[in-house]
């Protein structure tokens, strides 16, 4: 299933044969065997290893035949399943055999670990579906879960090209070839379906410098030692902030055009990346010839290569942070040679994001609100009081779900989607509200707040304000446009400079002017990432700038914003901005108390020859992602370093705790960053060492259980005297719902004719009820992430719906149905209804009294 992408655009151009499925539509998905995703979740046996093992199942069944043949009174459809199955293992032992005989050499046959198996497959063509394969690419997300994508022998040579935008990068020269792996599939990133590809003349392109902030700042840097381990020590440190990684100026005449106006568009193209911001660069240009007494129709101005580009027609201005392709400029010859060659050889812009205002609703006096997540709960230090009046919202919403039924059904509608029951329930509410009271809708009802208590201790409160797009230092970059900034042939701003903003000065349009707010990014790990920001409107970013509530500008002149907000950078990066006094008074003193953590692990040589062998090589290093278990153990931690502080630890004992918290912290940015750059670093080695410092409680925190992330280990859980434990006992500790009197279903449905009933009709509806449950539940059991977890759902929908589709059911018949379901079949109450409602929502509905 494949994204709408200038990757699926060129590859249909291509031939590549696909099939259009109705469920897919609307998302732009599309659907080909051209293309397929390998997952390499485990290794293979050798073929004599399998040839075992069937034989140990045949003698299994064997005994379980001869058990049953001597039974008083032999099930004869269990002998006969039990025969067939002894025979289809016989028949696939003969083939493996004869397998083996014929080729005894195949390297197929033998035994290969999963890194083994990766190796054989990259460096070999694969046949499935009658076509033979080659490896092809992959995201950078994507090889951290050790996925790729293999394509279709016959669009390889083409396709390869194409991704590399025509360069030949040779086999027998070295280059960064982890970075050309990931900057190649730029192209493979999602575009927004409702979205045109945005044409850019290459003459209207300014590419400008970077520019970075330099000056110091006391850190804890997080190092190797000479053990090869991590250790974190506090010091003065030179940091260095790019000011525009990753972000562009776009001219406000190119967003016109567009469907809906946005204040930024994050664009793709072959190895470029971008957040384009909604900028009004002709006015600006405009009106700085006029201050200065320049002929504005006369002006060039020169790029960074010394190119001339006529004022006039600048209407993008971009710089090298965001041109990956230059980093593989040796290819071609200079970095000047390999931007002409860019400029001459890429086509359309496609946009993949652009800012988004929260979906969780507003506050009553209409004010919106966005959840927290457990992260960034527990790095705050809040007494039970002050968390309950911080949660009031949420507490208040649970129990109003429990008791107002108007609240629970809109929460329904809410969250209804193709897969859930929930519009059933909404539109039979709807019909007959006494439906409330009948047993399958309060177990419903009592399941549907479980599952929200288990999604509010998640660490999911909702606060007033939203997660906003950032944008860095935007006008500093029009006045480099036009070599107005003072920086240095190193291209380091001076020191002096006066910013339009300042420290920690925001503009964001979200909240008034000249209020103090509490602001954090995810991946979020520790007190050091909590930045309290000040909101300052500016007359000159509201002149030159299109900016919506959703995006934020912030400043990283001599201030270390990218630092606290876990390496962040410009290129669509967003933080969530509340507006809470009693989070902005807990965390006060955390920049002073705790100095941001810097990861100062050198990355290593990242040279290779580009094979498919050193791919497979990369790929096997990626694969072993530890972030869920470096995820655990950094919560574990801060979890212990706040029950430590209550329960009296030293000094000494708390830093030692808080260290591990920040080398959690850096290894997660090293988890992230390594599809780019690889380490030299044992991650477990790192995270046993931090186990074997500070010994916790075998316990985990309570709310471990709703959180932790990644393997079926059990954890054993006990109470930490940190906040988000403490809010795991504030939920529990909630009222009950009022009693309901019961009705049965019986008194809500119409009087109908039971001998008019087809009884074939109901029993198959039962049956197809009970065989989705089980398929649904085996969905449920295969751990998958949520994406394919919605789409196998969605595909189990269909499937069963299809079952039923041509029966021409009468009114009496779903009267019936409806009415034993509550007799025999109380287990599959919801899941009858459901099956009904799709097949014939009308008739259904009034098959009950309208109240």
């Amino acid at each position: 299933m494949l994204q709408y992408s200038l990757e699926t655009i060129k590859l249909i151009e291509e031939g590549m044969k696909t099939k259009t499925i109705e469920k897919y539509k609307k998302d732009n998905q599309i659907i080909s065997d051209d293309v397929i995703n390998v997952k390499f979740d485990f290794g293979v046996n050798a073929i004599e290893d399998d040839i075992k093992k069937i034989q140990k199942s045949i003698n299994d069944h064997n005994k379980d035949l001869e058990d049953l043949l001597n039974e008083d009174k032999p099930n004869q459809q269990e002998i006969k399943n039990k025969q067939k199955r002894i025979n289809n293992l016989k028949s696939y032992r003969k083939s493996l055999k004869k397998q083996q005989k014929n080729n005894p050499n195949n390297p197929r046959f033998q035994k290969m670990t999963r890194q083994q198996l990766r190796s054989f497959m990259y460096t070999n063509e694969i046949k499935l579906f009658g076509k033979t394969y080659k490896v092809y690419k992959r995201s950078a997300s994507k090889s951290r879960k050790g996925n790729v994508l293999f394509i279709n022998k016959k669009l390889y040579k083409n396709m390869k090209k194409w991704s590399r935008l025509g360069l030949d990068f040779s086999e027998d020269k070295e280059i960064e070839f982890a970075s050309l792996l990931a900057y190649e599939s730029l192209v493979l990133s999602s575009l927004l379906p409702n979205k045109p590809l945005i044409d850019i003349p290459t003459k209207s392109i300014l590419l400008i410098d970077d520019v970075k902030s330099v000056f110091k700042e006391k850190v804890n840097a997080v190092e190797k030692n000479k053990d090869g381990l991590l250790e974190v020590n506090e010091r003065l440190e030179t940091i260095e902030n790019d000011l525009f990684d990753g972000q562009s100026l776009i001219n406000a005449s190119y967003i016109d055009g567009l469907d809906q106006e946005k204040g930024s568009y994050l664009l793709r193209n072959h190895f470029y990346k971008s957040n384009a911001i909604n900028t009004n660069i002709q006015q600006f240009l405009k009106d700085y010839a006029k201050k200065h007494k320049i002929d504005f129709d006369n002006w060039y101005i020169e790029d960074m290569f010394g190119n001339p580009i006529k004022a006039s027609n600048i209407y993008y201005i971009t710089t090298p942070n965001s041109l990956k392709i230059l980093k593989f400029s040796n290819v071609i010859g200079t970095p000047k040679e390999m931007y002409n060659y860019w400029l001459e050889h890429i086509g359309s812009f496609g946009i993949c994001k652009e800012e988004k205002g929260s979906k969780l609703g507003t506050n009553d006096e209409g004010e919106i609100l966005q959840q927290t997540s457990y992260q960034f709960l527990n790095t705050f230090d809040l007494s039970t009081q002050k968390l309950k009046e911080l949660a009031k919202y949420e507490l208040d919403y649970l129990d109003k779900i429990k008791n107002d039924d108007e609240t629970f059904i809109n929460h329904l509608e809410k969250n209804a989607n193709e897969v859930n029951a929930n519009q059933m329930y909404v539109d039979l509410y709807r019909r007959n509200k006494k439906i409330v009271h009948t047993k399958m809708f309060r177990d419903m009802r009592a399941a549907t707040i479980r599952n929200y208590k288990k999604h509010v201790k998640h660490g999911h409160i909702r606060l007033i304000g939203d997660y906003n797009t950032m944008v860095g230092n935007p006008f500093e970059m029009l006045l480099h446009s036009v070599k107005a900034l003072p920086v240095n042939d190193n291209g380091v701003l001076d020191e002096n400079y006066m910013s339009v903003l300042k420290d920690n000065q925001v503009h964001t349009t979200m909240f008034e002017d000249d209020i103090e707010l509490v602001s954090w990014r995810n991946p979020h790990t520790s007190q050091s990432n909590i930045n309290i920001i000040h909101n300052k409107r500016e007359s000159l970013i509201d002149r030159y700038f299109n900016l919506t509530d959703n995006i934020v500008v912030v400043n990283a002149i001599k201030y270390p914003t990218l630092s606290i907000y876990s390496g962040a950078d410009f290129d669509s990066d967003s933080i969530c901005i509340v507006k809470s006094d009693i989070l902005k008074n807990n965390a006060k003193e955390f920049r002073k108390k705790y100095p941001v953590p810097i990861n100062k692990v050198e990355s290593d040589k990242n040279t290779y020859y580009p094979t498919n062998a050193n791919m497979a090589d990369i790929d096997n290093k990626l694969a072993n992602d530890l972030i869920g278990e470096t995820v655990n153990f950094g919560q574990k931690m801060l979890s212990y370093y706040w029950h430590r502080k209550h329960n009296g630890a030293t000094d000494k004992e708390l830093k030692q705790i808080q260290d591990q918290v920040y080398i959690a912290g850096v290894l997660s940015e090293i988890s992230i960053d390594k599809a780019k750059k690889l380490y030299n670093i044992n991650e477990t080695k790192v995270l046993n060492s931090g186990r074997k410092k500070v010994k916790t409680p075998k316990h985990f925190p309570l709310f471990f259980e709703y959180v932790k992330q990644g393997g079926s280990q059990k954890f054993k859980y006990a109470f930490y005297d940190t906040t988000m434990d403490r809010l795991i006992e504030l939920i529990n500790d909630g009222k009950n719902a009022i009693a309901r009197h019961n009705i049965d279903v019986s008194e809500l449905v119409e009087e109908y004719d039971r001998e008019k009933t087809n009884r074939e009709q109901r029993i198959k509806m039962v049956s197809v009820a009970e065989k989705k449950k089980d398929a649904i539940a085996n969905v449920y059991a295969k751990g998958l992430d949520k994406e394919e977890q919605f789409l196998a759902l969605k595909d189990i929908d269909e499937k069963y719906d299809r079952k039923i589709k041509n029966l021409k059911i009468k009114p009496e018949t779903m009267i019936g149905t409806i009415e034993i379901v509550f007799g025999k079949y109380k287990g599959l109450a919801g899941m009858i209804f459901n099956i009904l409602y799709n097949k014939n929502q009308e008739l259904f509905l009034n098959s009950f009294k309208e109240i």
